[in-house]
């Protein structure tokens, strides 16, 4: 090594560049856990109903391969990876937006989820704040920012057009 080179000189070397380094963490840990965490809850929420929850876990299963896809595609195949984000990306708005209204229909109804005790919400509010407004505004704010990221980024552009 003859000269030195700032370390964003050193991104040659490997092909996949900082922000999507960053976007495939995420897929490997918030977005297999926070699956997890959704199966969990619809199965508490519906798993007395035989076809919803066969069906949720299914749909989790499918959706934990889609992330495993995404991942390999960013990392391996350059070639289609763009198009397969942007088809991740639509489909986790769809699953997580589905399963989020869901369990949030399925807690209004039930009778048990509002008191003072443990796993209770002290009111309709506390409820509609956990279990509908915070998650969607994580799933449609995460979603959207990675879906203009990868189709307006001059950079992705450049890693990932073959």
């Amino acid at each position: 090594m003859d000269e030195f080179r700032k370390p964003f000189e050193y991104e040659e070397d490997n092909d996949v560049i900082w922000p999507v380094r960053i976007f495939c963490i995420l897929l490997l840990s918030v977005e297999m856990f926070y699956s997890i965490i959704f199966l969990f809850q619809s199965h508490q929420r519906v798993g007395n109903i035989y076809i919803i929850g066969t069906l949720s876990l299914a749909s989790t299963v499918i959706f934990m391969a889609f992330i495993l896809v995404t991942f390999i595609f960013l990392y391996k195949i350059k070639k289609y990876a763009l198009k397969v984000v942007k088809a991740f990306l639509i489909a986790r708005l769809i699953y997580f937006v589905t399963f989020t209204i869901i369990i949030f229909s399925y807690a209004v109804n039930d009778s048990n989820s509002l008191g003072s005790g443990y796993g209770q919400f002290q009111s309709l509010n506390d409820m509609i704040s956990m279990l509908l407004i915070t998650p969607l505004f994580y799933t449609i704010g995460f979603s959207l920012s990675w879906y203009v990221y990868f189709c307006k980024s001059k950079r992705v552009k450049e890693s990932y057009s073959n």
